[in-house]
């Protein structure tokens, strides 16, 4: 089925599309190639933002970023690849929580068994509880507002049995905040700002 991109909106837009689409393989690869590499690096931003809007909850007592996460006290699946631990985006602690969080991009490419894929988060939330047993402890993830919505309602029932939570980021970050919180558009400002620098570099 053809898919139609909703940004289209001017005359100008349509013939850059045109000049492209009769472009060069050459040429259509590296812009291919700066456009992925630009979804990458606001993928790599994505934590930061998220941990800065947490922040501004006053109920927060830790807020980090790159959180190594040991397994010192769970049991290990054997020939497991990733034994010595886990490294999560933000940890997050309040008084009575501590919320292990992952922001992650639209698409779940993941070809593994769901049990494979949550392994190291259920290990990472295990661990942190054992450590921690007078708080609730959550694992968190978070897909963009543009994420396909059927493929969220799957994965975010697929996940539940497992005690991994999935939400909008949006969504999370207002209910954490108590207000409106939207980083989505941040976010998109990010990327816009990477794949025009990118393409520019071919010039």
């Amino acid at each position: 089925m053809k898919k139609k991109l909703k940004s289209i909106k001017t005359h100008e837009e349509i013939e850059a599309l045109k000049v492209i689409a009769n472009a060069s393989f050459d040429l259509m690869d590296e812009v291919r190639s700066v456009l992925h590499s630009a979804a990458i690096k606001k993928g790599h931003g994505q934590p930061k933002i998220v941990s800065e809007e947490i922040s501004k909850n006053k109920s927060v007592i830790k807020n980090e970023l790159e959180v190594f996460i040991p397994y010192t006290d769970v049991n290990l699946p054997e020939n497991y690849s990733q034994s010595s631990g886990y490294t999560v985006d933000i940890y997050v602690e309040t008084k009575n929580e501590i919320l292990l969080i992952d922001p992650k991009g639209a698409e779940h490419n993941n070809n593994t068994p769901i049990s494979d894929e949550v392994k190291k988060w259920t290990m990472a939330k295990e661990q942190v509880q054992k450590s921690n047993p007078n708080k609730v402890v959550k694992f968190i993830l978070l897909k963009p507002k543009d994420v396909n919505q059927s493929n969220f309602n799957r994965l975010k029932t697929q996940y539940l049995p497992y005690g991994i939570e999935l939400y909008i980021t949006d969504d999370f970050l207002s209910e954490f905040r108590k207000e409106t919180v939207d980083v989505s558009t941040i976010l998109n400002e990010n990327k816009k700002i990477l794949m025009s620098n990118g393409i520019r570099s071919l010039l």
